[in-house]
């Protein structure tokens, strides 16, 4: 799958802070590993920066646009618990990203 789709897909979502929709600049590929990509997301407008992990198989696109565009549309906006939440997952967190999403 190409980088840019990827950019692309992930420009569909609005950022949670200002609702702001990025565009395929602010958005850097850190990693990828089979289906998996880890991207880091930088807002133009409000500066706010985030980390996106991708999982995308090569037959799931279609569908996943779709519904990247519908849950980008209902999402809601990050908390103060919610970055506390994930601070407190990264302290012990071992870098094994397939690990958690293939848990189940």
């Amino acid at each position: 799958m190409e980088e840019n789709f990827i950019k692309k897909l992930v420009g569909l979502v609005k950022c949670t802070v200002c609702g702001h929709n990025y565009d395929p600049s602010d958005i850097n590929i850190v990693g990828q590993e089979e289906e998996l990509w880890l991207l880091r997301v930088s807002c133009a407008v409000c500066h706010s920066k985030c980390y996106v992990a991708v999982v995308i198989s090569e037959d799931e696109t279609d569908d996943l646009a779709r519904a990247s565009l519908n849950s980008s549309r209902n999402a809601d906006a990050i908390t103060s618990d919610d970055v506390l939440g994930m601070q407190e997952f990264l302290e012990d967190f071992n870098g094994d990203f397939a690990g958690i999403f293939l848990q189940g």
